[in-house]
């Protein structure tokens, strides 16, 4: 098995919320969209064990991306490093389509 690293950088100005929402909407369009979204978004809850409890609470309800982005959105947190978490998938993810 072979591993690669990629390295991405995008507009991350954008509303990420709508954009991911879009994005798991095209899922049932793209195989390959779709294992990667489960994929990164496995890794992601994989980091996140590591994280104190107190900093984990976002994750322990939501079970991929969109849960994710309306979790977020619903909280009026502004949660700087998971908007650029969602930012990147969903740029990244368009890619794919």
């Amino acid at each position: 098995m072979s591993f690669f690293e990629v390295l991405y950088y995008g507009d991350q100005t954008i509303e990420p919320f709508e954009s991911v929402q879009d994005l798991i909407a095209e899922t049932k369009n793209s195989e390959i969209l779709s294992e990667f979204l489960h994929n990164a978004f496995s890794q992601l809850s994989l980091e996140v064990s590591y994280l104190p409890c107190a900093e984990k609470d976002l994750f322990t309800s939501v079970r991929d991306f969109g849960e994710l982005a309306r979790a977020v959105q619903s909280s009026g947190v502004n949660h700087v490093i998971t908007l650029t978490v969602l930012s990147c998938v969903a740029q990244l993810g368009w890619t794919f389509m």
